[in-house]
Order: C-alpha cells, then sequence, then structure tokens
C-alpha cells in the first residue's frame, strides 16, 4: 500500500544522472530536484523522504524504475528522515516492514515505527497500528479493544490533519477487507463504524 507517496512531477530523467554522488549543476536537469538532493544530503528530513520514496518506489511516467541498488538508497534516505522524526518515512518503513514485499520482513520494526508515528499525530500511522490489533498480524495478537482504542485516535487525528498521505477511506477498507476473509459480527461492526467516520468526514 503506497500510502504516503508524495507525488512529484518529473520528466524523463535517469535516476542515475540525477542522484549521482558528485552531482553537478546541469541545465538540462530540473532545478527543483537538484535542490532537493541537496537539501536531502545537508539534513532536511522532508526531501529525505521525498528522495527516498522516489527510489523505493519509482517514477514510471518519468522512465524512472526501482530496482535493488535504487531500494536501498531509497531506505537508506527514509531512515534517516524516520530518525528525525519524519512521519511519512517512518509509516513507510513501518507497512513495507510488515509486508516484507519491498524488504526484509520485520514485525517489531513495523509496530515500532508505526507506533513512533502514531504517537507524532500521524493518522494513517494510528490507523496501522490499528489494522495490527484487528487482524492479528504486526507481531501483536487480535485485540479488538485496541483496535478500536487506535482507530478512534485516528480518526480524531483524521479530522485535523493536514498531512493524510493520499489514503482514501475506500482503500483503507480494501484492505482491511484482504486481510481478513472470515471477519465475526464484531469485526464488521468495528470495521463498518470506522470506515464511516472516515467517510463522513471526508464529505
Amino acid at each position: 500500500m503506497k500510502k504516503l507517496l508524495i507525488v512529484l512531477f518529473v520528466t524523463s530523467i535517469s535516476l542515475n544522472s540525477i542522484f549521482a554522488n558528485n552531482i553537478k549543476a546541469d541545465d538540462s536537469l530540473p532545478t527543483y530536484l537538484l535542490e532537493m538532493k541537496q537539501k536531502a544530503d545537508s539534513g532536511d528530513a522532508v526531501s529525505q523522504n521525498d528522495i527516498g520514496h522516489i527510489f523505493l518506489y519509482g517514477m514510471p511516467r518519468a522512465g524512472i524504475f526501482p530496482d535493488k541498488k535504487n531500494i536501498g538508497i531509497g531506505i537508506d534516505y527514509l531512515y534517516k528522515a524516520a530518525w528525525q522524526g519524519q512521519v511519512n518515512a517512518m509509516t513507510t518503513i513501518g507497512w513495507e516492514s510488515f509486508t516484507g514485499k519491498i524488504i526484509n520482513k520485520n514485525d517489531k520494526e513495523a509496530f515500532d515505527w508505526n507506533k513512533k508515528a502514531s504517537d507524532l499525530g500521524f493518522t494513517i500511522a494510528s490507523y496501522n497500528i490499528g489494522f495490527f490489533y484487528y487482524s492479528g498480524l504486526g507481531g501483536v495478537k487480535k485485540d479488538l479493544v485496541n483496535a478500536k482504542r487506535y482507530w478512534e485516535l485516528s480518526a480524531s487525528q483524521w479530522i485535523t490533519s493536514t498531512n493524510r498521505g493520499s489514503t482514501m477511506p475506500e482503500e483503507l477498507l480494501d484492505e482491511i477487507n484482504e486481510y481478513n476473509k472470515n471477519p465475526t459480527n464484531e469485526m464488521i461492526k468495528l470495521r463498518d463504524w470506522y470506515i464511516g467516520i472516515l467517510n463522513s468526514i471526508e464529505s
């Protein structure tokens, strides 16, 4: 689930040419990407998060595709951002650690990074923690009391948040259903309650 991608529009540019270690100013490259790289390398967490996502997921429309090397570089930038408290980076590391599709699966990393971002007020991270408890995944046992607790927190954060990533309630519903094929009546009631709140906020 690519919840936290910050969409950046780039013309046909090679990752290797843009982000080479010894990159030099070049009129053929977008100035904002050069500036982003410089900011990231000087420690700016937002720029580290943005570049990390470009490396990790690629930008096919711009002819940019992730490979093993670029994924590693992307994760490195995301960790740099996460250690500075950048919640998008924290949550991406946490989610990808849960799925194990891009980086090695690690349930402890999945839970811990999402918990840190939730504590900093990030609504998607709070949803993720609730999802782990709801589904009995991410290294925790199924616990609908804690699931509701974190989904309540997520809903309250959703109301005031200006940073929801690209996620919509229907995407969360699809995800919940994907990992819970045979929900109990109690689970269905809790799921529908949570998604209903988010939809009411969105409308």
